[in-house]
């Protein structure tokens, strides 16, 4: 078996730079190192605050799912108002991992489901464009239990994060 991302004179020597710096070459540091995973959502997000401080915690988990290379952090999901029964495989259930991305740009991309660190928690909604000014609009897959969209006010939202990659983990004993 080989391994092209790591440097061979690090692997000689043990010195320079364990991983190549070559764009072509995937790196396993996400491997190695793992995806933070927001364990404790509830102690980490309050007003003001966001993703970025529950994920510098030191007692923050490190998990290696497959698929989820290059998300930022990983949230467990809560609740029932994600499951899509239109597209089963696009659901978000309880106890599912959620994959997420950090909004650097600040661009809202309408449609897509985002994770949002609000003053009321965390919440993992489809954001929608809003007919009022400074909201945004959050719908729910699952309309037929009856959640209902909601405008909600762009202050309240300390931060977001694109929802990439969902993992089920389904225990049958």
């Amino acid at each position: 078996m080989t391994f092209p991302q790591f440097n061979e004179s690090w692997l000689l020597t043990g010195e320079g730079k364990m991983l190549k710096d070559d764009p072509e070459i995937p790196h396993m540091e996400a491997l190695s190192i793992g995806i933070p995973h927001i364990e404790f959502i509830e102690a980490y997000c309050g007003p003001g605050q966001g993703f970025d401080v529950a994920v510098m915690r030191k007692e923050c988990p490190m998990y290696n799912i497959p698929g989820m290379e290059g998300a930022d952090f990983t949230i467990k999901a809560k609740g029932r108002s994600m499951i899509n029964r239109e597209y089963p495989d696009r659901s978000v259930k309880e106890g599912d991992y959620i994959g997420c991305v950090k909004c650097r740009s600040g661009v809202i991309r309408f449609g897509e489901v985002y994770a949002l660190a609000t003053s009321e928690g965390i919440m993992v909604k489809i954001v929608q464009e809003s007919d009022r000014e400074g909201y945004v609009l959050l719908e729910s897959f699952n309309k037929e239990e009856g959640f209902k969209p909601f405008h909600y006010p762009i202050v309240d939202i300390h931060d977001m994060a694109l929802v990439v990659a969902v993992a089920s983990i389904n225990r049958w004993a």
